[in-house]
């Protein structure tokens, strides 16, 4: 193998495992997410016996929620949910830039 293909392989290769279509979902997922607040659905506890529970004796079902907030942080709920951060999204313009080749 001549010295260009060489290097050009090591690239591709070095590329391909960066997963750009794992990246780029990341910081739609992100950016969308970051801003948000969502309104739980259902607290707990809840039901007959409990309806003089206050809301800082209350905690949402859905993960990322916090103790006596009737809100999930947007953040919170992708961090937790799938392990994404808001600051990975330089991997997003990153993987953009440079061209896709499965090798």
């Amino acid at each position: 193998m001549s010295p260009s293909v060489l290097v050009l392989h090591l690239y591709c290769t070095d590329y391909f495992h960066e997963q750009p279509l794992r990246y780029g979902f990341e910081g739609i997922l992100t950016n969308e997410f970051r801003t948000l607040n969502g309104a739980c659905s259902s607290l707990v506890p809840q039901g007959p016996g409990y309806e003089n529970v206050s809301l800082a004796n209350q905690v949402c079902t859905t993960v990322g929620s916090q103790p006596g907030e009737a809100f999930v942080n947007g953040n919170a709920f992708v961090k937790l949910s799938y392990g994404y951060s808001f600051s990975h999204i330089w991997r997003v313009s990153r993987s953009a830039c440079l061209p896709y080749s499965p090798v």
